[in-house]
C-alpha cells in the first residue's frame, strides 16, 4: 500500500512526471534558506503552545520569538521588526480569542478508502459542545433555530494567508477538494467512535485550518475576535458521525472517494503549483530559438532612383534644416547617402557628427554609410566618423574628462542590480517609516515595497532636480502620476536621503544614464567652449522627434562652439513621437525654428514606399485628428491593396479567437510565419497571445525585451551561485546541471545515476571552498558559466547579455556576489533578441517602431483606459499611427468595444461602459471617403 505524507496530497504531487522521479526529488534539498522559513513557522507555533499549554509569560515567549526571527534572513532590520510585530499580534489575537483548552496532537495516520496510508501532523484537538445555527421547515416555511450539539474538531495552524476557500472548485483550493482536510476529518471520526456525549447519536466532526493571518488583515488588532466569521481566519470541512452506523458513507465521504481516486490517476498538476516544484526547471526549460541569417541589403548607387525631395535633402550643405520624414519614406537611405556624399567631397570624417537614439539605429546607419562609401570607391576609416547614440556620445565625453568632473577613475554606468543594492543599503540605514518595509522588494500594481518606491523616487528626484523638503509635494505628485502613492512626509524623507545615494555613486565612480547629459552640462559650466575642440562641421540628428530638453541644449552648444560649423540637419517625424515617458518632447521638432532661434529650411519626405494606399490613407486619417503637429500627409506610392479591416468585440475571448483565425488563414495561404506581426500595447497582452499560439501549435517570437528571470540558462547560473554559497542546496546543483545538459539529463540518466553524478560534481565544485587564489577561482567560475551557452546556431542572446553584466567584475568574490544580487534584485531585468528568428512576431507598439511586416494585426484595446487624460490622447494617437504604418500589405485593427465600465442590469444598476475612443476613430477612418 502506498504510504504518503498529507502535505503531498496536493499540488506538484498530482503530477505523474513527479512520481516517476520521486527518488531524485527525495535526494534533493532546498538548502538552508528554505529551512529558515520552516523554522520561522515552527517558532510561531511554539510561541502559541508556550502561551496556551506552558503558560509562559508573554515577555519570555516574545524574546524567544525574536531570536528565531533574527535567524530568518530578512531584507532589513525594519522588515524583520515589522514581520515580528505582525506575527506577535497574530499570535496574541488567537491566544486571547481561544477560550477552550485544546489537546495537543502528535503525528497521526489514516487509510482513506483503503487507497493509501496517509500520515499527517495536526496541531490541536477540541471536543465538547457548541451552538450551531440550523434550519427546518415548518408549515412550508424555512425557520432558523439554534441547537447546542456535541462536536470534535481537528485543527492545523497555518502561518500564512488563506490558500483554500469554502467555494473554490479548483483542485486543492477548496474545502471539497482539499485531501489533507479530509484526512483530518477521518481522524476526527476515529475520535468520535471512542467519545461519548450523553447518549447522543450524532456527533459533528470538523477539520479546520486556522489561518493566523486573515485574508482581510491589514493591521492586526489583538483585541479582535479571531473567530469572527467576517475575518475568514477559520476554514472548516464539516460532516456528521453516526454512532449507530459508524461505517455510513456521507455525501462528504462519497465526494472525497472520487477526489482520492482522481489524485491517484492524475497526470499533471495545476500550472500555479508547477512554479514551486523541484522539477520545474525541467518541465519549463526553454531552449534558445535558432536564428535566421539575414544580411543587410541595399541598392547600389547606380540602381537608386531619387525623388526630387530626396535629392534636396542629400544636397543640403549649409545652414539649418528640418527634414519632416514620414514613415517608410527612405529617410535612413537619405541620411546615409548624404553622409557618404559629404565624405566623397573631401569632408574629414572627424568633422561629421551623426547622433540618434538607439544602438540598433546607429549600427545600421554606420553600416549603410560604409556600404555607400565602398560604392564610391572611398577608403574611409569608419571609426573616425561619429555615428552614435546620445548616451554613447555622453559616455565618451564623461570618460575623457572624468578627472575634471571629480571622479578618481573612469566612471562606469551602473546597472539596475547595483542601483537596487545601494538603495536597499540606504533604506536599511535610514528607515523611511511610511514606506512598506514589510513587502520590501515587492513591485505589484497594488503593492509597492520600500525598495521599488525609493528607486522610482530617486529617479524623479534626479530628473526634476529636487533638493529641498519644500519639493516634497512635487515629488508626491510626480510619484502619484506614475502609480506610486506616497505621503508628503515620506517624500520629504526620500529627498533628504537622496544625497547619500548620489555621494555613493560618486565615491564608487558610478554614473546613471541620466547623469551623462547632466555631467556634460557640468563640464560646460567649467569650460563653455568645450565642444570647440571637436570642430564639427556637419551635425545630423536622426529621430529628432525623440529629443529631450537637455539634449537640445547640448546640440545648441555644439553648434555655437564650432568655429568650423557649416550645417545642422535634423530628421524626424512628429507623428512618431511616442516616448514622452522618457522625457522626449515633439515640440522640439514641431517648433524647431522658434526653439533654435535661426532661419530653418524645411524638407518633406512624404512618399511612403512601404505600405499600400489603403493603409496609408487610414493612417493619415488617424494622424490628422491631432492638433499639435506639423501638418502633412504621407503620399502612397504603392497600389491600393487590401482594405484595412477594423473589428470590435464585446468579449476578450472572441477577440483572441478572431486573431487566431486570421493567423491560421494566413498560414494556410502559405505566408511565412515571420511575415505576420501581432502588435499590442503591453507585454502581458503579448504573453497571453503567445500562450494561445502555443496551444494552437504555432511558433512565435517576442521582439520585446525578454525577462531574464525566465531564461533557463540564467536560471542555471543563479542556481550555481546559490549552490556555491550553500552546498546543502542540492536542488540548485540539479537546476544548473539540467541547464548545462539542455534539459536532457532525465532522458539520459536514471534517478540513481543522476544522484551519483551529482555527488561527483559536488566534489569538483568543492574546489571553490579551498584557499586557492581568487584569480584561479574566477577563471573556473567563468568556465562553469560558459558551459551553459547553447550551440552557435542557437546562441542565446539573452544569456549572452547576462554574461556581459557578470564578466565586468574583476574577482571571483565580486562576480559571485553580483550573481547572487541579480537573483535578489533582477526580477525586472530584461534583454532583447536582435537577430531574426522564425515565428509569428509579437511586439508592443513602442518596440515596433522602425520595423515592418507584410501582415500586421494591431490590437488597440489597451490604448484607452480609465486613467486616460486629454494630454495623453495625442501621444496614444501617434502610437496608433506608428503601429499601423508597420504594415506593408495587410492591416487588421482589433479591439474590445468598451474601454472600461460595467454593463449594468437594465434596471437599477446603470450601464457605465465607455467605448474605446480609438476604436471609434478607426471605424470612422475606414468608412470615411
Amino acid at each position: 500500500m502506498l504510504e504518503i505524507e498529507s502535505k503531498k496530497l496536493k499540488g506538484t504531487y498530482r503530477c505523474q512526471f513527479y512520481h516517476e522521479h520521486e527518488k531524485l526529488v527525495s535526494g534533493l534539498d532546498e538548502g538552508k534558506k528554505s529551512s529558515l522559513i520552516y523554522q520561522k513557522a515552527v517558532a510561531i507555533k511554539k510561541a502559541i503552545n508556550d502561551l496556551l499549554f506552558q503558560k509562559k509569560k508573554e515577555d519570555e515567549v516574545l524574546e524567544e520569538l525574536k531570536i528565531a526571527f533574527d535567524e530568518a534572513g530578512y531584507a532589513t532590520p525594519e522588515t524583520k521588526k515589522r514581520h515580528l510585530e505582525e506575527a506577535w499580534s497574530q499570535i496574541l489575537r488567537y491566544v486571547y480569542s481561544e477560550k477552550r483548552q485544546p489537546e495537543c496532537l502528535t503525528q497521526k495516520s489514516v487509510i482513506p478508502f483503503q487507497f493509501m496510508k496517509v500520515s499527517f501532523k495536526a496541531d490541536y484537538l477540541f471536543a465538547g459542545y457548541k451552538t450551531y445555527k440550523r434550519k427546518t421547515r415548518v408549515n412550508g416555511k424555512t425557520e432558523t433555530f439554534y441547537s447546542k450539539e456535541p462536536y470534535i474538531e481537528v485543527v492545523r495552524l497555518r502561518v500564512g494567508k488563506p490558500d483554500v476557500t469554502m467555494r473554490s472548485k479548483k483542485k486543492d483550493k477548496g474545502v471539497m477538494t482539499c485531501l489533507e482536510l479530509y484526512c483530518m476529518l477521518m481522524y476526527a471520526k476515529e475520535i468520535a467512535r471512542k467519545k461519548r456525549f450523553n447518549e447522543k447519536k450524532i456527533i459533528n466532526v470538523e477539520a479546520s485550518y486556522y489561518y493566523l493571518r486573515g485574508d482581510k488583515d491589514k493591521v492586526v488588532d489583538i483585541t479582535d475576535d479571531f473567530f469572527d466569521e467576517k475575518k475568514k481566519n477559520v476554514l472548516t470541512l464539516s460532516d456528521m458521525f453516526f454512532i449507530d452506523n459508524p461505517e455510513r458513507l456521507t455525501d462528504i465521504d462519497v465526494n472525497f472517494k472520487k477526489e482520492f481516486n482522481e489524485f491517484l490517476q492524475s497526470k499533471e498538476c495545476d500550472p500555479e503549483n508547477c512554479e514551486h516544484c523541484v522539477l520545474n526547471s525541467v518541465c519549463s526549460f526553454t531552449k534558445p530559438p535558432e536564428y535566421i541569417e539575414k544580411k543587410l541589403t541595399q541598392k547600389t548607387l547606380s540602381s537608386i532612383s531619387l525623388t526630387e525631395a530626396q535629392e534636396k535633402v542629400i544636397g543640403f550643405r549649409k545652414g539649418f534644416a528640418r527634414v519632416n520624414a514620414g514613415a517608410g519614406a527612405g529617410k535612413t537611405m537619405c541620411v546615409a547617402l548624404r553622409t557618404a556624399f559629404l565624405l566623397s567631397e573631401g569632408v574629414n570624417p572627424s568633422k561629421i557628427c551623426l547622433l540618434t537614439f538607439t544602438n540598433t539605429g546607429a549600427s545600421e546607419m554606420k553600416e549603410r554609410i560604409g556600404l555607400y562609401c565602398e560604392d564610391f570607391g572611398l577608403n574611409i576609416n569608419m571609426d573616425d566618423l561619429t555615428v552614435t547614440t546620445f548616451n554613447a556620445f555622453g559616455d565618451k565625453i564623461v570618460h575623457e574628462n572624468f578627472h575634471e568632473l571629480g571622479f578618481e577613475k573612469e566612471p562606469r554606468l551602473i546597472d539596475d542590480i547595483e542601483k537596487s543594492k545601494i538603495i536597499a543599503e540606504i533604506l536599511r540605514d535610514n528607515v523611511i517609516t511610511e514606506l512598506d518595509y514589510r513587502n520590501f522588494y515587492m513591485s505589484m500594481p497594488f503593492v509597492k515595497g520600500a525598495l521599488p518606491t525609493a528607486k522610482k523616487a530617486f529617479e524623479i528626484i534626479k530628473r526634476e532636480n529636487l533638493s529641498n523638503a519644500s519639493d516634497a509635494d512635487i515629488l508626491k505628485t510626480k510619484m502619484q502620476s506614475e502609480k506610486y502613492d506616497i505621503t508628503a512626509i515620506a517624500a520629504a524623507e526620500l529627498i533628504a536621503v537622496y544625497g547619500e545615494y548620489d555621494d555613493c555613486l560618486h565615491k564608487s565612480n558610478l554614473i546613471e544614464y541620466a547623469d551623462q547629459e547632466l555631467l556634460i552640462f557640468e563640464l560646460l559650466k567649467k569650460n563653455p567652449f568645450y565642444f570647440e575642440d571637436y570642430g564639427f562641421e556637419h551635425i545630423i540628428v536622426d529621430e529628432f522627434q525623440d529629443t529631450s530638453q537637455l539634449q537640445f541644449e547640448i546640440l545648441k552648444n555644439i553648434i555655437n562652439s564650432s568655429l568650423e560649423f557649416k550645417s545642422f540637419l535634423v530628421v524626424g517625424d512628429d507623428s512618431q513621437s511616442i516616448f514622452g515617458f522618457r522625457g522626449s518632447d515633439p515640440r522640439f521638432i514641431i517648433e524647431f525654428e522658434k526653439k533654435l532661434g535661426e532661419d530653418v529650411q524645411d524638407f518633406y519626405l512624404l512618399e511612403n514606399h512601404r505600405s499600400t494606399e489603403n493603409i496609408i490613407n487610414f493612417a493619415n486619417k488617424i494622424n490628422s485628428l491631432n492638433q499639435n503637429r506639423v501638418v502633412k500627409d504621407l503620399i502612397p506610392t504603392r497600389e491600393k491593396g487590401e482594405p484595412v479591416v477594423v473589428e470590435a468585440f464585446e468579449k476578450k475571448d472572441a477577440e483572441e479567437d478572431y486573431i487566431i483565425s486570421v493567423i491560421k488563414k494566413k498560414i494556410e495561404e502559405k505566408h511565412p510565419l515571420e511575415d505576420i506581426a501581432y502588435i499590442a500595447s503591453t507585454r502581458s497582452q503579448l504573453l497571453k497571445m503567445g500562450t494561445r499560439l502555443t496551444e494552437e501549435g504555432i511558433q512565435w517570437i517576442m521582439l520585446n525585451p525578454e525577462p531574464m528571470f525566465s531564461n533557463s540558462r540564467i536560471e542555471g547560473a543563479l542556481a550555481l551561485a546559490r549552490y556555491l554559497t550553500d552546498d546543502t542546496a542540492t536542488k540548485d546543483l540539479f537546476v544548473y546541471l539540467n541547464a548545462v545538459n539542455d534539459s536532457e539529463i532525465l532522458e539520459k540518466k536514471a534517478d540513481e545515476e543522476i544522484l551519483a553524478f551529482m555527488e561527483k560534481q559536488k566534489k569538483s565544485l568543492s574546489f571553490f571552498d579551498t584557499d586557492i587564489d581568487d584569480s584561479v577561482k574566477k577563471k573556473r567560475l567563468v568556465s562553469y558559466l560558459e558551459f551553459l551557452k547553447g550551440n552557435e546556431k542557437a546562441s542565446d542572446e539573452v544569456y549572452e547579455a547576462f554574461l556581459k553584466k557578470v564578466f565586468i567584475w574583476d574577482t571571483y568574490k565580486d562576480m559571485l556576489e553580483y550573481i547572487l544580487d541579480f537573483g535578489l534584485y533582477g526580477e525586472k531585468e530584461a534583454a532583447k533578441r536582435c537577430k531574426d528568428y522564425p515565428g509569428i512576431v509579437l511586439t508592443t507598439a513602442h518596440s515596433s517602431k522602425g520595423m515592418e511586416w507584410p501582415i500586421v494585426i494591431n490590437e488597440i484595446s489597451k490604448y484607452h483606459d480609465k486613467n486616460l487624460v486629454n494630454e495623453d490622447v495625442e501621444e496614444k494617437r501617434r502610437l496608433f499611427f506608428v503601429s499601423a504604418t508597420r504594415a506593408r500589405d495587410e492591416l487588421y485593427v482589433v479591439s474590445q468595444k468598451y474601454a472600461y465600465g460595467s454593463k449594468g442590469n437594465g434596471k437599477n444598476i446603470p450601464d457605465t461602459r465607455v467605448q474605446n475612443r480609438f476604436l471609434e476613430e478607426a471605424v470612422k477612418a475606414v468608412i470615411q471617403k
